[in-house]
């Protein structure tokens, strides 16, 4: 490469480190060209869209179920559309209403789980038997999730026992109010039995 016959040789490299320079300006500049140019003819890449994702509505088979001491009761629970991958797990937690305590049903809290392609399950609540005559006791079942994604339509049902402490002639036995003492629960058993026309 010829260089300005102007310049003395003690200009020569100057002159060679601004052509030099020039040439990397050149470069730099086509490859900001190019790169606009490849952006504009490059494909798109759609963003996730709801459709992708979609929600699920949650849905209770009934608002209200009833069960005798010692059955189990299965609640129904719905999806609107299963899930296509993965797990949807939904929790689900039991509440005493009235005089009734969680020794008188389990479980009292839990999850259901639904797989890939499943959009129906069953949550099973069982009542304990204690032998003791008593009046209908109830609780409420209550489903929630930490998923945006997941709405409910129905979220809580109420689960009703059967009391059997209603004789023929219509009396419902008395409650015990024993204080713990072997006495005190044998009266009440002797109470109980006359008003259910046992003894």
């Amino acid at each position: 490469m010829q260089y300005n016959k102007g310049y003395k040789d003690k200009n020569k490299s100057d002159y060679m480190k601004s052509v030099r320079n020039n040439i990397k300006t050149g470069f730099a500049v086509g490859a900001i060209a190019l790169s606009g140019l490849v952006s504009d003819y490059a494909p798109s890449i759609p963003k996730e869209s709801a459709e992708d994702n979609p929600s699920y509505v949650i849905n209770l088979g009934s608002t209200e179920y009833q069960m005798k001491e010692g059955e189990t009761q299965g609640i129904r629970v719905y999806l609107s559309n299963a899930p296509e991958s993965g797990f949807l797990t939904i929790n689900y937690e039991c509440s005493p209403l009235g005089n009734i305590t969680y020794d008188d049903f389990f479980p009292s809290k839990g999850q259901i789980s639904f797989p890939k392609g499943i959009k129906e399950g069953t949550i099973n609540i069982t009542a304990n038997k204690d032998f003791i005559s008593e009046a209908d006791e109830s609780f409420e079942v209550r489903l929630s999730s930490d998923r945006d994604d997941v709405n409910f339509e129905t979220n809580k049902t109420i689960v009703t026992i059967k009391g059997d402490a209603v004789s023929s002639s219509g009396n419902e036995a008395p409650r015990c109010g024993c204080n713990g003492s072997k006495g005190d629960y044998i009266d009440y058993v002797r109470k109980a039995g006359k008003v259910l026309g046992l003894f």
